[in-house]
């Protein structure tokens, strides 16, 4: 028969299955905790080739993508600055272009204006040449009626002479008939006549 001396505690028994369920969640733990050391240890490996390491290349790439976008981006923005300076230039030159028109229109206004000038010039001109001709053909004409009524006053005054001259001898007074056949043989001398007319008239005095 057992004494009660000799049967177990509660109190113990209930210290002894605390420190066997502290020891179990220790060893829980380690177990846990060595666990996850153990994936760290052996899955980051794999994590990092798995998902990192693609991350890393890719962050990489779009940044050498970013990169040479950027170096494209300042190409095109020098290419554009170098098209503005061009458009700039032929701009100027336009503008010098359209001035160089404007003054070339405006010489050619004034070389037409000349010409018109010139023209209104050469009209006048041939008018003036025109009355000039007139005016020395009305000359001509003068000059020429002038010496055919001088011929004409010359021949009367020959014939005059002549008259008298027969009126003299009619009255036997032969040395006043001579001096008026004298007097009219110089008129019809003096008369511009043709030669050979010249000579007729004189022969017949």
């Amino acid at each position: 028969m057992t004494t009660p001396s000799s049967q177990p505690q509660p109190g113990a028994l209930a210290r002894l299955g605390r420190a066997l369920l502290n020891l179990l969640r220790f060893l829980f733990n380690l177990a846990l905790l060595a666990a996850i050391l153990a994936a760290v240890y052996f899955g980051a490996p794999l994590l990092y080739n798995r998902y990192l390491a693609p991350l890393e290349d890719n962050t990489a790439r779009l940044n050498r993508q970013i990169e040479a976008q950027a170096t494209q981006i300042a190409s095109l923005q020098e290419r554009i600055i170098q098209l503005e300076n061009a458009q700039s230039a032929n701009s100027q030159s336009f503008a010098d272009w359209q001035a160089e028109q404007e003054t070339f229109a405006k010489r050619l206004a004034a070389a037409e204006t000349a010409l018109e000038e010139i023209a209104l010039l050469q009209t006048s001109l041939d008018d003036l040449q025109t009355a000039l001709q007139t005016n020395r053909d009305g000359q001509e004409a003068l000059a020429a009626s002038l010496e055919d009524m001088q011929r004409q006053t010359q021949i009367l005054g020959a014939l005059q002479s002549l008259s008298r001259a027969r009126l003299y001898l009619m009255q036997s007074n032969y040395g006043l008939a001579q001096a008026d056949l004298e007097s009219a043989y110089n008129q019809v001398n003096n008369i511009p006549l043709e030669k050979d007319v010249r000579q007729d008239a004189l022969n017949s005095i």
